[in-house]
């Protein structure tokens, strides 16, 4: 009857070490994902669809993550504590062509192109 019980407490003790290893390593898959990912980019002004406007100044703003440098059209800009930023740019009258490139701390890069054309006044 003790033997029982040994082997009972033994496999009891096994099952809640490899949950524990399991839940660790879950973890660290989960807080490391992101450094393993690259910057990411994430443009909400202007919206979507809004490739024409009127005003020759356009307010661009987003999320940028995991990154160390932002550029926009190969300007640094900086992006506050939580990835927010806001840029205001001066548009050509006609075809405007905007670029918006994340670099992180491993040289990797993304970048999103934006159309837009200036209709005249």
């Amino acid at each position: 009857m003790t033997m029982k019980i040994r082997h009972g407490r033994f496999y009891t003790k096994l099952v809640v070490i490899f949950v524990a290893i399991l839940t660790l390593t879950g973890y660290a898959v989960f807080e490391t994902e992101a450094l393993f990912s690259g910057p990411q980019i994430s443009i909400n002004l202007p919206k979507t669809g809004a490739t024409a406007v009127k005003e020759p100044l356009l307010k661009m703003g987003g999320v940028i993550k995991n990154a160390s440098f932002v550029y926009l059209n190969d300007r640094q800009i900086f992006a506050d504590e939580n990835g927010f930023f806001s840029e205001k740019l001066l548009l050509a009258k006609g075809y405007n062509i905007i670029t918006l490139r994340a670099k992180d701390r491993f040289n990797r890069e993304k970048k999103k192109t934006i159309e837009v054309v200036r209709l005249p006044i």
